[in-house]
Formats: C-alpha cells, sequence, structure tokens
C-alpha cells in the first residue's frame, strides 16, 4: 500500500482511514511513529490511531513502556486510558507491569497529573475483564 497510513498532521484523517486498512500484523512497522499521535488526545487523529494500535500484540508493550517510563505524565495518561485499557486481555496484562509501579511509587508529577488514579482505574478494568 503507497497511501499514507501515519497522519503528517492533526488533521489527517485520510491516513487513519488508510491505516485501518492494514494487517495488523504490519503494525510493528509504525509504533513510533504512531504513539506520539496520542500525546493530545483531543487530536482528531489521536483516537483512530489509539484505536488501530489496540489491536496490536506483545510486541507494542515495549513501546509503551517507554512513555510509562518518561516524563510527560499527560501521554502517560492517555497511553494508559485510551491503549491499555483497549488492549486484548493478554496484551493488557503485559502492559500493567509498568501501570502497577506507577501505583505503588508514583512522582509527585504523577500524581499532580492524576497518572496514579488511572493506573488504578485499569487495573481495576482489567481485573473485571479476565
Amino acid at each position: 500500500m503507497n497511501s499514507n497510513i501515519v497522519p503528517q498532521n492533526k488533521h489527517d484523517l485520510d491516513a487513519c482511514i488508510n491505516l485501518q486498512a492494514i494487517p495488523n500484523s504490519e503494525l510493528p512497522l509504525y509504533f513510533e511513529q504512531l504513539l506520539p499521535w496520542l500525546q493530545d488526545i483531543n487530536w482528531p487523529v489521536a483516537l483512530p490511531v489509539a484505536e488501530k494500535l489496540s489491536q496490536a500484540n506483545d510486541d507494542l508493550v515495549p513501546f509503551i513502556n517507554e512513555i510509562l517510563l518518561g516524563n510527560d505524565d499527560i501521554w502517560k495518561c492517555n497511553a494508559i486510558e485510551y491503549l491499555i485499557m483497549k488492549l486484548k486481555p493478554q496484551v493488557m496484562e503485559s502492559a500493567l507491569v509498568e501501570v502497577v509501579k506507577i501505583i505503588n511509587s508514583p512522582t509527585q508529577s504523577e500524581i499532580d497529573e492524576g497518572v496514579n488514579l488511572i493506573a488504578r482505574e485499569a487495573v481495576f478494568y482489567y481485573s473485571h475483564c479476565v
């Protein structure tokens, strides 16, 4: 497919339509380019990108962990709420390892932004979906 599947700007919904059409097996090729679109969930492309990424397998988890180990607390919240909580249960379980660490020892900025609260919500959600 030569159509663009990675949004070029926050309004590039055509890329999101193309993204939905690719097989999930091709998703790993685009993780690094797609995940930054979750930094602001208000961007029109954010939810369609999250929806497609939620169909990924365990190979997405190291990329999610990079976000969770980083300093962008809003991105962490978005990754947890709009991606981790939408993953297949077995993938979600792998992704929750770093989420639990945030619950057990949140930084002050994670507390200030409510990352620890959304992390608790994700673990609660997981415990009720398996």
